[in-house]
């Protein structure tokens, strides 16, 4: 699958339920080659993962979406990270399988 600014766009559209679960790649399975330059290592993550937004991990399928105005990931998880080491929890789950983290959302269904 060739990856590109469209394919992205619609891929982090895509309605959850729509998605055909059984097709989705097992993140698990994917493998980073760490001696490939920095564009390449992303385009053979695209290629192996087929849908970035959605995958398995084992037996659990993943969904992540975030809103384009949020804060990054990074922010967010250092922020998360922090939190946890001062006893405060910034997660939390909603409908068993959406867990927010700010303003990323990710979906888990078991």
């Amino acid at each position: 699958m060739n990856i590109d600014k469209n394919t992205l766009e619609v891929l982090s559209k895509q309605p959850y339920e729509e998605i055909d679960k059984a097709a989705l790649v097992d993140i698990e399975h994917v493998k980073i080659d760490s001696t490939l330059p920095p564009g390449q290592r992303l385009l053979d993550y695209f290629r192996q993962i087929k849908n970035p937004y959605c995958f398995r991990c084992g037996t659990t399928t993943v969904r992540i979406g975030f809103t384009a105005d949020g804060n990054s990931l990074d922010s967010i998880l250092k922020n998360y990270f922090i939190g946890l080491k001062r006893g405060c929890f910034f997660v939390k789950m909603c409908y068993d399988h959406l867990v927010v983290i700010g303003d990323w959302r990710i979906y888990a269904t078991y």
